[in-house]
């Protein structure tokens, strides 16, 4: 039997979110999906902040890793002794920096590893490494995305209800600006729905209070980490979100797409799609999310010239990626001695 083990966090804290998590339990889904005799298992912490990733995983059922939390420290020495003595046919590592001394010692003991979102070092071979960074932006097409691992709940819908608003800013609203969307629900009078979605108890209780009070129960719709939440993205022609995989999955499905940035890391991700003609705007720093920015992003969102690339690239996708390349890749990583 072949075993992979996928490193990867998620939690309330620095520039976590549930990205990476999210993204790992789509692609072990895919795995175990298409590869006979495989066994999967997450390394990832579970304390504190970190627990919310932790359960994320647990709840999918899937294998995770027995050992303490400072013996998965990113790039640490008890990191590393994690990974020498794993006996693994692919180690899969999801997270913005995998340093120079992870990569090469991985290398030097001949351990087989992939990353995802880590910038390159000269360590990391090309064939090594998925993340936006390294497309090409002068050849940039749908193809180029067979990297990226869409949820197989993920549609391409041409034709939504044009009255209708999404809102989802990823697995943790870290800038609560969920709460300010609401609290600005005036602004919003040209939408006849809002579905704003959340994966936090508190926030959505707290959302939910705003809008009793207020009497908006008739524009908004609250959901709490729904399970149909690619049926409710299908309804949409806009959607609003963070600069995370729910930015491309949104774009992916065919709706009106623009991203306000929770972390640092995600204004380099909005930039690149704005390089690429996916984006209509570049962003330099963390903007204030108030009532002029929200203004400014709902006629934007209303100009359906801003999106022309985008649907193009949507219907393009699923011409292009019905086999995904990811799956390809590590099947052949893991059967080559």
């Amino acid at each position: 039997m072949k075993r992979i083990f996928i490193r990867c966090d998620g939690g309330n804290i620095g520039e976590f979110g549930t990205g990476h998590v999210s993204r790992m339990l789509v692609l072990a889904y895919y795995l175990k999906k298409k590869i006979k005799d495989l066994k999967i298992i997450f390394l990832t912490r579970k304390e504190k902040k970190f627990k919310l990733g932790y359960e994320i995983i647990k709840n999918k059922k899937f294998k995770i890793y027995n050992c303490k939390d400072s013996d998965l420290i990113p790039n640490s020495n008890n990191e590393m002794k994690i990974f020498k003595y794993l006996e693994s046919d692919l180690i899969i590592i999801d997270r913005l920096s995998l340093s120079k001394k992870i990569s090469k010692f991985l290398s030097n003991l001949k351990k087989k590893y992939i990353v995802f979102d880590s910038k390159k070092n000269k360590f990391i071979k090309n064939n090594q490494i998925f993340n936006l960074d390294n497309l090409n932006k002068k050849k940039v097409s749908s193809k180029n995305f067979q990297h990226f691992i869409p949820n197989p709940k993920l549609r391409f819908k041409n034709f939504k209800n044009k009255y209708n608003l999404f809102i989802c800013f990823g697995g943790v609203d870290k800038k609560k600006y969920s709460i300010k969307i609401v609290k600005n629900f005036n602004l919003f009078k040209n939408f006849k729905k809002i579905y704003l979605i959340t994966r936090e108890k508190q926030i959505y209780k707290s959302l939910i209070k705003i809008i009793q009070k207020e009497r908006k129960n008739n524009l908004f719709n609250i959901y709490c980490n729904p399970v149909n939440f690619y049926e409710i993205l299908n309804k949409c022609k806009y959607s609003l979100t963070s600069g995370g995989l729910t930015f491309i999955d949104s774009v992916i499905s065919g709706s009106n797409t623009l991203a306000v940035p929770q972390y640092s890391h995600q204004i380099r991700n909005i930039n690149f799609f704005n390089s690429i003609k996916l984006m209509p705007y570049k962003i330099s720093q963390m903007e204030k999310f108030d009532s002029k920015k929200i203004t400014k992003i709902i006629t934007l969102l209303r100009n359906d010239k801003n999106f022309k690339n985008q649907k193009s690239f949507a219907k393009n996708y699923f011409k292009l990626n019905r086999n995904l390349k990811i799956i390809l890749t590590i099947k052949k990583l893991i059967n080559d001695n």
